[in-house]
């Protein structure tokens, strides 16, 4: 069935805002139009529970992300550490190198 009433036709028709929300619209509703509405609904539940999923996800990831970042930031001052142990060491045996001449 038809709608009986073209609802963008009739409100550009009408010339003020208050006429507008004053306008009643009347339409035929088959059942077709609540097939596809139904279909919609389950579509829209279907992508609602994937994003419950991803979001978890990236939870998930967001916590992975913050351990490695730790896990970093300690193999950073680790690398430091050892950095001026050999240093320290280097210059060590630089001495001795210089006092053995």
């Amino acid at each position: 069935m038809i709608p009986r009433v073209n609802m963008l036709t009739r409100l550009l028709k009408t010339p003020t805002i208050q006429e507008r929300a004053q306008t009643s619209i009347t339409a035929t509703i088959t059942s077709a139009t609540v097939q596809k509405f139904k279909h919609t609904v389950e579509e829209n539940e279907k992508l609602r529970g994937e994003n419950k999923g991803l979001c978890t996800d990236i939870e998930d990831l967001r916590g992975e992300n913050k351990d490695l970042c730790v896990e970093n930031e300690n193999l950073r001052v680790r690398n430091y550490e050892l950095s001026r142990e050999l240093e320290d060491a280097y210059r060590k045996l630089w001495d001795r190198k210089i006092n053995h001449k």
